[in-house]
């Protein structure tokens, strides 16, 4: 076997197939640890979302902008698979009937289609993308620091600052089932997945996504209580958000990613942010 080898729950072997072949890996014997850990907690947990915290800090502010104001500016900073998901939620999840978004990108080029003919949403990109960030709410990608001086400043201003996941966890209905690492989180993430489909059939929704290529905000106003959710998580996305979750997964952490995170304590910590609001754990 390899690492990636389960990506789809049909590629799991039926039962009386002699089971898993051998996953050789960094994360070879957390990955293990972690199927057994999900299979118990599966199994003797109650069938429903832990409770989720009140709506207080930055996100209680940002759901009191878009039903109060009568006219939010939001921005949106990244126009690749995570600002494409937050659009397509504020246009279709939410109940805000007049909104003006800024699709914010470093790179240049034209608006792109799925954003162009939306006609409250203005296209800023290039050089001065971020330049006049004066919008009340503020939704950074994974792949912009937060730290950059212009959100900086924006935080400063008043302005909510907050993410794709962010929103995510926070509306999600589903249990939660966090996973990251240097090395393994996919084939962990996809694993659990498979098991949590095999063992609840068509009684529970089980979904997928995360870092793994597929953002679930979309599909958030279709969950239930009682379905589960499967998030992979990177650094980036982890860097400003400790996410509550049923259980948390931090497989293994190598040297990785430096050239955007400042130094290795900084991704450390960053990996990190995933344990703290998780009801259960599996770390080395």
């Amino acid at each position: 076997g390899r690492v990636g080898a389960f990506t789809r729950p049909g590629d799991l072997p039926s039962a009386g197939s002699g089971g898993f072949p051998l996953i050789f890996s960094v994360a070879e014997n957390i990955i293990i640890a972690w199927v057994i850990f999900i299979t118990v907690s599966m199994n003797f947990a109650p069938g429903r979302a832990p409770g989720r915290r009140k709506e207080k800090g930055s996100l209680g502010v940002l759901w009191q902008t878009l039903k109060d104001v009568k006219k939010p500016r939001i921005a949106i900073l990244g126009a690749g698979l995570s600002g494409r998901a937050v659009l397509e939620f504020l246009v279709r999840g939410t109940e805000v009937p007049e909104m003006s978004v800024t699709l914010r990108d470093r790179k240049e080029g034209p608006c792109p289609d799925w954003a162009a003919e939306i006609p409250y949403v203005t296209w800023k990109c290039g050089e001065t993308w971020l330049s006049d960030l004066c919008e009340g709410v503020i939704f950074r990608s994974p792949g912009v620091r937060p730290d950059l001086p212009e959100l900086t400043a924006a935080k400063a201003a008043g302005a909510v600052v907050t993410s794709e996941t962010a929103l995510f966890c926070r509306r999600c209905p589903a249990r939660l089932y966090a996973v990251t690492g240097s090395d393994g989180k996919t084939t962990t993430a996809s694993m659990t997945y498979a098991i949590l489909q095999k063992a609840h059939g068509a009684d529970r929704g089980v979904y997928l996504g995360g870092n793994i290529g597929h953002s679930l905000l979309p599909e958030v106003c279709r969950m239930r209580e009682g379905d589960d959710a499967v998030l992979e998580l990177s650094s980036f996305q982890l860097c400003d958000l400790r996410p509550k979750t049923h259980a948390a997964a931090f497989l293994n952490l190598t040297e990785n990613h430096l050239n955007w995170h400042t130094d290795m304590r900084e991704y450390r910590e960053a990996k990190t942010n995933i344990l703290p609001f998780a009801e259960r754990r599996a770390t080395r």
